[in-house]
């Protein structure tokens, strides 16, 4: 009589799986590495029959996964990637506006192909030529070119 079945290898090992995709890998991926030596543990559980196969087999996978590739792919799944930018250039650069902008309700201009959020004075509408007066923040201020 078995106290321990290998189906208990194997729903954990889904059971990890289905926690990583909910979290959005927010783990680092180390939940689905650990379900996936839990669903290789029970693999070999049910081929040999018998929980110490199972065991080790578990063991050595994520031993081997800790020592040797956690590193590696963490750095490569949650590295973050940043450009630097010098917004400084966008004064007196010249752009259009693609959503009306109000005195009172910020609008968008774009500028070099990117699309900025934009305050003014004064009310201006889609398809004028504006230049970048300031910048506060991510928002640009604007005046009529005109």
């Amino acid at each position: 009589m078995q106290v321990i079945s290998p189906n208990l290898f194997i729903y954990s090992g889904l059971l990890f799986i289905i926690l990583e995709l909910l979290t959005g890998a927010a783990t680092g991926f180390d939940l689905f590495l650990a379900g996936v030596a839990l669903l290789l543990g029970g693999g070999t559980f049910i081929l040999l029959k018998t929980l110490w196969s199972a065991v080790i087999t578990t063991t050595l996978v994520i031993t081997i996964y800790f020592l040797l590739f956690r590193g590696m792919l963490r750095d490569k799944l949650i590295s973050t990637t940043t450009h630097k930018i010098n917004i400084d250039k966008l004064v007196g650069a010249k752009g259009t506006v693609i959503k009306n902008i109000s005195s009172q309700k910020a609008g968008q201009v774009k500028i070099e192909g990117e699309i900025w959020r934009a305050i003014s004075n004064t009310d201006l509408k889609k398809g004028e030529i504006v230049i970048v007066d300031s910048i506060e923040g991510v928002t640009l201020k604007v005046k009529s070119l005109v």
